[in-house]
């Protein structure tokens, strides 16, 4: 089923229609979050499997509380993690997949707790949030540095054994601070060869130990000549490498 927010929130009857649906496993909504379309996603008892949200920023994960056993996989384009409620978080143990267009601040402890079972990851950004400035805003470096502290703090203590598959960009593989094995990293760049960029990625590399590591090079604009010293933390356990 795929929705426009607007045209939920013309009648209030449409909500209910929806809501009263039973058998109802793949949910696509578009358009502006709004009331009615928050009354839809409690009313609305189908076991969902699979949901597309793209409605603006947002935090989906007390959103879809209506789908916490049945939920599978989520795509959702401008999220905005909100720390979670630890005395009664909302966990979703079946969603294996994630796919995010846009994410303002990757949130470990809310992509932990409430997706502990999670194997798939996908952050895409359309907003290039590095520009390779080497004057760039000195706040944003600050923001960058108190989030992947915060994540690697929440992870001393809970984190995935191991996700199969992580594709970012370098600066949200940053702030993100995984600790958990990940089996195939593809870094979808930008990646400008500076000296902030090789920490971030040899950093990053140390801590998830990739066995498949995919690099873009159209994209992430540094010289083929430096691999050595790009690739010479962290790839003890690499089998495979693709450069595209």
């Amino acid at each position: 089923l795929e929705l426009y927010t607007d045209t939920l929130a013309r009648r209030e009857e449409y909500a209910v229609f929806v809501g009263a649906l039973e058998h109802l496993e793949i949910l696509t909504l578009h358009g502006p979050y709004n009331y009615r379309c928050a009354v839809t996603l409690k009313l609305l008892g189908s076991p969902v499997v699979k949901v597309n949200l793209s409605f603006g920023f947002y935090d989906p994960i007390p959103l879809l509380a209506n789908f916490q056993q049945s939920l599978e996989e989520i795509d959702g384009s401008c999220i905005n993690f909100q720390e979670p409620n630890h005395s009664q978080p909302f966990i979703y143990p079946k969603v294996t997949s994630f796919s995010i267009v846009n994410c303002k601040k990757p949130l470990t402890s809310a992509l932990v707790t409430a997706f502990p079972n999670l194997k798939w990851l996908s952050i895409d950004n359309e907003e290039d949030v590095y520009d390779g400035d080497p004057n760039r805003d000195s706040r944003l470096a600050r923001e960058r540095l108190a989030l992947c502290e915060t994540n690697e703090k929440f992870q001393q203590t809970c984190s995935w054994d191991e996700l199969d598959f992580l594709s970012i960009d370098l600066p949200r593989l940053y702030m993100l601070a995984l600790t958990c094995k990940v089996h195939y990293l593809l870094l979808t760049g930008p990646f400008f060869y500076d000296e902030e960029d090789i920490y971030w990625f040899k950093s990053s590399l140390m801590l998830i130990r990739p066995t498949r590591l995919g690099l873009n090079l159209q994209t992430l604009r540094f010289p083929p000549e430096c691999m050595d010293e790009i690739l010479a933390i962290g790839t003890q356990e690499l089998k495979r490498l693709d450069i595209h």
